[in-house]
């Protein structure tokens, strides 16, 4: 958006820059003499954040780090549609991040030629080319859909990762920041393993009322998981817990937590910071095997193969690299069934694990026919719209039990069709080439940039990996990670240096 914003001179900006904050105060006092006292401290809320944001940009990328994994917070709005709508936290972030954006290009608080979205080499006007058509042709995929008003907000949730990545690209500017970015990753991870043991002993959902009238309604609901997305009263000390996220949400972000734990150990020296990095490594694989998440553990061995093959002077060490996750690995399935429930311990065994992995009925909750009877059906959509797409969300009327076809690249052409299917894997592309000249042509094995660019990497195909059999579309953690690595490609020359702590 900023990109197309400098095509234009508006004059008078800081004016109107001024008069639209003072319009939001006013605003705010308005609201909080409604008598609407939850709706005016959401409301507040909003603005302190925005307030933050906009005087120190790169709070807002802690914060998106923080809200994007955690969906057992969420706004109810039922607007008389088929079902309420769950708006996630990072949704309303999302807002606040594209108004600081342009706010901030306006008053050109900083100088437009460092913090602008126009491209600075052909990879970059690309990509932005590629993303900007996409959207542009999302908006007419809303217009034929079933649903008007559930495909709208379902537009808007999908480019809200538009976002995510145009706000890191721009403001994670420099290797102190990834530092940064990386060490709250970690501490964000760590919060939620706690909160996945400790939501098998003991759960919650709690539900705030902030907004009722004849048309609309807006509620919060505060929970702690201890199932997969969802609370069960009977179930809590019987099974393990997810806390604050749900199964491969916690997987894929505990992931990215031993990636950047990974990184953090090459940049720092000190025996104790490295002693307490590994011991999160432990206890993040430690998590991600106490819910026995089989895509998370496949793709990250997948991934892992693919980078020491990729990377020359690693692929003598491959054997030596493999062994080593094969020993984390044990240790943590070890360490996993310590935290495992004793009702589980004894009601599960490896036969039936192997049973339900193999679970020959379509119909077997988690089971790979069941995945592919939902490919099934969206292809089955996609040639019932031929192609052009059938609206955001559209598969929810399809599949009540998992409104999405658990592929990302079946969802996208169902919901906004095969065109954009063919501009999201042209910038996919493009992000791939750069990718590899920048990083795969000339190995800086002990350059730290160089290790961090090889982390975003590799955490990037652990998500795509579980986007090709899970997630919703709009889900975060895929496009996080791209927005990680391409700011980590855009830092240029600062990115070639070596840095020694």
């Amino acid at each position: 958006m900023i990109a197309y914003l400098e095509l234009f001179r508006i004059p008078g900006s800081k004016d109107l820059c001024r008069y639209m904050l003072s319009m939001l105060a006013c605003s705010s006092i308005i609201v909080i003499t409604t008598g609407y006292p939850y709706a005016s401290l959401v409301f507040l809320l909003f603005l302190i954040v925005f307030a933050l944001i906009y005087f120190k940009p790169i709070t807002g990328i802690y914060l998106l780090t923080l809200l994007y994994p955690i969906d057992s917070i969420f706004f109810n709005l039922n607007l008389r549609w088929p079902g309420p709508i769950r708006v996630y936290c990072v949704e309303i972030l999302c807002i606040i991040l594209l108004m600081v954006t342009i706010l901030r290009y306006l008053v050109k608080y900083h100088s437009i030629e460092s913090y602008s979205l126009v491209a600075k080499n052909n990879s970059e006007r690309w990509i932005i080319l590629f993303s900007a058509v996409f959207i542009v042709w999302s908006i007419f995929t809303v217009l034929w859909s079933l649903y008007l008003d559930r495909a709208l907000f379902g537009w808007f949730r999908f480019n809200c990762i538009f976002i995510s990545i145009s706000f890191i690209l721009i403001y994670l500017d420099s290797y102190e920041n990834f530092i940064k970015i990386s060490i709250f990753y970690c501490f964000v991870a760590f919060i939620l393993s706690f909160f996945a043991i400790y939501a098998t002993f003991y759960r919650f959902a709690i539900n705030y009322v902030l907004l009722v009238t004849p048309h609309v309604s807006l509620s919060m609901q505060v929970s702690l998981f201890n199932q997969s997305g969802d609370v069960r009263t009977t179930v809590t000390g019987m099974v393990v817990g997810y806390g604050l996220t749900s199964k491969h949400e916690l997987a894929m972000f505990l992931l990215g937590g031993v990636g950047f734990a990974l990184f953090l150990v090459k940049h720092y020296k000190s025996v104790s910071i490295r002693s307490v990095l590994f011991f999160l490594i432990l206890l993040f694989e430690t998590v991600i095997y106490r819910s026995f998440t089989k895509l998370s553990v496949i793709g990250s061995f997948l991934s892992l193969v693919f980078i020491c093959i990729i990377v020359t002077p690693w692929r003598k060490l491959i054997v030596v690299i493999l062994a080593f996750f094969i020993c984390l690995n044990v240790i943590a399935f070890s360490f996993s069934q310590l935290l495992r429930p004793f009702h589980i311990k004894n009601t599960e065994s490896i036969e039936r694990n192997i049973e339900k992995a193999s679970a020959n009925s379509e119909y077997q909750e988690g089971s790979f026919l069941l995945r592919m009877r939902y490919w099934k059906r969206a292809i089955e959509r996609i040639r019932g719209s031929d192609g052009i797409g059938n609206g955001p969300d559209s598969l929810w009327s399809d599949f009540s039990c998992a409104p999405h076809a658990h592929n990302i690249i079946l969802t996208m052409a169902s919901e906004y069709g095969i065109p954009a299917v063919i501009f999201i894997l042209v910038a996919l592309f493009t992000i791939a080439k750069e990718t590899y000249f920048q990083v795969f042509r000339k190995f800086r094995i002990n350059n730290n940039m160089w290790f961090l660019k090889i982390v975003l990497v590799g955490t990037t195909l652990c998500a795509l990996f579980e986007y090709f059999f899970d997630i919703y579309i709009w889900w975060q953690q895929l496009w996080y990670m791209l927005g990680l690595l391409l700011a980590s490609l855009r830092l240029g020359s600062e990115g070639e240096k070596t840095y020694q702590r």
